[in-house]
């Protein structure tokens, strides 16, 4: 048995104690006996425990989206809408497995500094579909901003539980973006961690 195939097994296994929001780290020897889940397979296979159960689940939820999302959007040629598409089929996979979902974004709400890797690995992720060419510091500041609309997105999606009004939140915030060259005075101070140059003048996320 594969790798993927073995933790798939095993993730379907704890999924009730998910669910419940009953799983932690603490406990996890007790769930691994009830399910007759091997010690030794799960550690080999989710080393970190529930960091690595999230980063599974997260990913190929990603994964699947962004698969998804090349074939319904594969002779657009706008960036924007491209990137809204993502955004939203990856809000729609989360809402498919509701309980799982806010169980990990709780645990990605405790671990900030986590929440903000997955999500910049995501928006990686999400340029490289849609043949991103960019370099050097262009390349880091489109991921960095579609890495903070991304956790937006998600925080959003916790606390109104509606698909609609996430779909929506997304869209405001890419629109957003369209308005950077018509503010840049204004905005400069507030993207100022993230550039000493003028981030402005190179940013061409909209198409």
């Amino acid at each position: 048995m594969n790798k993927l195939k073995k933790q798939n097994e095993i993730f379907k296994k704890i999924i009730p104690t998910l669910e419940n929001g009953d799983f932690t780290d603490f406990n996890l020897d007790t769930v691994l006996k009830e399910y007759s889940i091997k010690e030794a397979d799960f550690y080999y296979l989710f080393p970190y425990k529930t960091k690595s159960l999230c980063k599974y689940f997260l990913f190929n939820i990603a994964s699947k989206s962004i698969k998804s999302n090349v074939e319904k959007t594969k002779h657009e040629k706008s960036i924007s809408k491209n990137i809204f598409s993502t955004l939203e089929q990856f809000i729609i996979a989360l809402d498919k497995e509701k309980k799982i979902s806010f169980f990990f974004i709780d645990y990605l709400i405790r671990n900030p500094l986590l929440f903000k890797k997955f999500s910049y690995c995501l928006s990686n992720n999400i340029w490289q579909s849609i043949n991103d060419k960019s370099v050097d510091f262009n390349f880091y500041t489109k991921r960095l901003i579609l890495s903070q609309i991304l956790i937006n997105s998600i925080i959003h999606y916790k606390g109104s539980k509606s698909l609609n009004d996430t779909s929506n939140f997304i869209k405001i915030q890419i629109q957003a973006l369209g308005k950077f060259g018509y503010y840049k005075s204004k905005i400069k101070g507030y993207l100022s961690s993230l550039t000493k140059s003028n981030f402005l003048s190179k940013f061409d996320f909209m198409h």
